[in-house]
Order: structure tokens, then C-alpha cells, then sequence
């Protein structure tokens, strides 16, 4: 697995998305494990992180219809490619005995489509893949735990990205709550040639130093986090740690 820094920080934002943690539980209830440490107990996969993203916006590149989603909701994926075909992988990141993701299906293959990188707003410099074609849906599990997933998307000419989403369960109880600052990730994210803090696309088409507007309707650019946005980078070490405690204790994690 490629070797990330071990941050522990963890970016509370307004605006952000949730997703449940269990607490530790009372002596008496210590043998009975919550759903986080079930899952996790379950192998994890190897090799998942095997690569680094072509820094090339659309070799193959993808964005879901939410960033989070409810258990037993479904989520549309939009793919941009170079490649005549790809895969597409859905992990769920955790401790997973050390590993760090652990393999919950797979979407199958799909033929190639390549969407053309929209232009920014002349006004705002928001850039959104409105017009893409949808690639497949994928209807969540009611069984799915809680967490950060990842869809891997494999092509066929050896490119690799990833898109990041949340699961979360709008119907629990949970009284400790982890936050994904997706929202600030969209803000420093530069898909597209433009962000909140950076213009690098076409000037000629909007000339200012940044955009005023972002939106969740593209990529992630692929030079961060390989598509996953800053969640590497700030939170996934603490994801780890927090679901590797859950695992010798009756707390939880991610």
C-alpha cells in the first residue's frame, strides 16, 4: 500500500457531512461489539492503493451524484476516460487489521466514454460537469456501516483514480459523531482549472485570480489524493487509529 503521512488532524468545518461513531460502551455491555467493530474485524483487501493518479484532469476521473449518502439510497457515477474501458471497485476505508480498506464489491466494467472538461463560469469561475453522461448507479446496502468509502476506478490502459463518498445513517442514535470536511476540500479543489484560491485554467474565459463559486458537480483533481480530495492528507490517519481502538475496545471509529 503506498505510504501516506500519518496526520492525525481532523478538519471541523461548518457545512460538512456526518456519519455515525459508537461510543465506548459500559463493562456489562463490553461483550456485545457494535457494528463498527464487526465490520472491521473483516479482512482487509491488499494492494487497494497500489498507484499514484495521472496528474491529466480527464485520463480517468469521476464524481458522484452526493458526496453523502444514506444507507439504502442510491448514488449516481459520472466517469471521464482516455482508456476504451474501466472498472470500477467500491472500498470502505477503515483499520482493517493494519490494511486500511477492505474490498465491498465490485461494479463490474464499463466501456470508455471521454467527457470533455467544462469551461468556467465567465461570471463566478465555478466549474461543473453538469452535462456528463451518467455511468452507473449504485443502490447502498441497508447494511452498509458508516464510513468513508471509495470507488476505484481501474482503466483498461493502466490510469487509476478514485471517488470519495460518505455513508452515513440518517435513522441513528449514535451520540459522537466524525466530520469529513468535504466542503473545504471542494473549496482547494482545482479540477477544472479553478478553486476558491486559484485560477488555473483559461483566462481568456474568466479572467480573475479565483473563483466565487464551487461545485460538488465535478472531480476531485487527481493530484490530490488521487481523486479523494484531502481526506488522505488530513483524515484517514485518524479514521485508522480511531477504528483500530474500536477493534481491543467497545468504542467505534469511522
Amino acid at each position: 500500500m503506498k505510504k501516506l503521512s500519518l496526520l492525525t488532524v481532523v478538519m471541523l468545518v461548518a457545512g460538512t457531512l456526518l456519519f455515525g461513531v459508537t461510543p465506548a460502551a459500559p463493562a456489562a455491555e463490553a461483550a456485545s461489539p457494535n457494528a463498527i467493530q464487526i465490520e472491521n474485524a473483516k479482512p482487509g483487501t491488499a494492494n487497494w492503493y497500489d498507484f499514484s493518479a495521472s496528474a491529466t484532469q480527464d485520463a480517468i476521473n469521476g464524481f458522484g451524484s452526493k458526496i453523502s449518502v444514506n444507507h439504502g439510497s442510491p448514488i449516481d457515477f459520472y466517469v471521464t476516460t482516455t482508456a476504451p474501458s474501466f472498472t470500477i471497485d467500491i472500498l470502505r476505508t477503515g483499520w482493517y487489521g493494519g490494511l486500511g480498506a477492505r474490498l465491498v464489491t465490485s461494479l463490474g466494467s464499463f466501456a470508455g466514454v471521454h467527457q470533455a472538461i467544462p469551461p468556467p463560469d465567465a461570471v463566478t469561475g465555478m466549474v461543473a460537469a453538469t452535462s456528463w453522461t451518467k455511468t452507473t448507479t449504485l443502490n447502498i446496502p441497508i447494511d452498509w456501516v458508516t464510513g468513508v468509502y471509495l470507488a476505484k476506478l481501474s482503466a483498461s490502459n493502466g490510469n487509476k483514480s478514485f471517488i470519495l463518498f460518505i455513508v452515513r445513517n440518517d435513522g441513528g442514535t449514535e451520540p459522537i459523531m466524525f466530520q469529513s470536511s468535504v466542503t473545504t476540500a471542494q473549496a482547494y479543489n482545482a479540477w477544472g482549472g479553478t478553486s476558491l484560491y486559484t485560477n488555473e485554467g483559461n483566462h481568456a474565459v474568466y479572467t480573475y485570480p479565483a473563483a466565487t463559486k464551487v461545485s460538488f458537480d465535478r472531480p476531485f483533481d487527481p493530484r490530490d489524493g488521487e481523486g479523494a480530495g484531502q481526506y488522505f492528507a488530513f483524515e484517514y490517519p485518524f479514521a485508522r487509529r480511531w477504528t483500530r481502538a474500536a477493534r481491543h475496545t467497545s468504542g467505534g471509529g469511522s
